[in-house]
């Protein structure tokens, strides 16, 4: 699993270090529960300003994550800054993220994410906007349930390796 780093200062390093440390671990486990191979997805490391930049989020939200479907590829990101008081915790937005990332690989997505932005929404008929927003709560569903999975990590057992630091413009 790619780990990419940006905007990470002293401070929020150590979630850094342990998402470096869980990300194999958490994505065999995305994949077995799931059926899908990951291969390819990315997970960034930031902080909430550019959580909330990359995820159209306004500045009331609390975002410990967001995923990301490009052209090339699917950017899980992960908020440091939300779990700087305890890094573990960081756990649990990894998986949920992944889970996310595996939603999006599922036959369909894409042709549906087109019209995630409020604005594509709001052209849609109000049938249809409330089929969507049904179909996305039950895959938000799915991501908080299986984020059960984070007590199966085991970071002692992890590679102990280092982030890349990745500029924003691969990403958008």
């Amino acid at each position: 699993m790619q780990v990419n780093a940006y905007a990470i200062g002293p401070a929020r390093r150590p979630v850094l270090d342990r998402v470096c440390t869980i990300a194999d671990q958490a994505t065999r486990l995305v994949e077995r529960e799931m059926g899908v191979c990951l291969r390819g997805v990315e997970l960034l490391v930031t902080d909430t300003y550019f959580t909330r930049l990359l995820a159209c989020a306004d500045d009331g939200a609390s975002l410990y994550g967001c995923t990301l479907y490009g052209l090339d590829r699917i950017v899980c990101v992960a908020n440091a800054q939300t779990h700087v008081h305890d890094p573990a915790e960081a756990d649990m937005t990894v998986i949920h993220e992944l889970v996310h990332a595996a939603q999006m690989l599922q036959p369909g997505v894409r042709r549906v994410e087109k019209f995630r932005t409020e604005e594509s929404l709001s052209r849609l008929s109000a049938p249809v906007r409330e089929q969507y927003h049904t179909w996305w709560d039950d895959r938000e569903a799915q991501a908080c349930e299986l984020e059960r999975l984070a007590a199966h990590l085991n970071p002692a057992t992890g590679p102990v390796r280092e982030a890349r630091r990745a500029p924003v413009r691969t990403i958008v």
